[in-house]
């Protein structure tokens, strides 16, 4: 099997910081802050799948369009309470 370190270390990045929003109260600016980098975190782990394997890179494709809907709702949020 082939090991690449810079995708592994996306991933984990990306499921702490996925664990952080989900369990923190840190408000609605906190989370929608949370929410865009975890959406910059997955694009970039799809850039390195997609260097040892399409099939998985397109695998993420789904995951990271719901954070960016989450993205959205979060920023969408924000501005109708503001």
């Amino acid at each position: 099997p082939v090991h690449h370190e810079s995708g592994s270390t996306l991933v984990t990045c990306s499921v702490d910081a996925s664990a952080t929003v989900a369990g923190s109260n840190a408000g609605p600016e906190h989370a929608a802050r949370a929410t865009a980098a975890i959406a910059i975190m997955i694009f970039f782990t799809i850039k390195e799948f997609a260097k040892v394997s399409r099939l998985s890179a397109l695998f993420l494709v789904p995951y990271f369009l719901w954070v960016l809907f989450a993205t959205y709702l979060n920023i969408g949020f924000l501005v109708l309470n503001n």
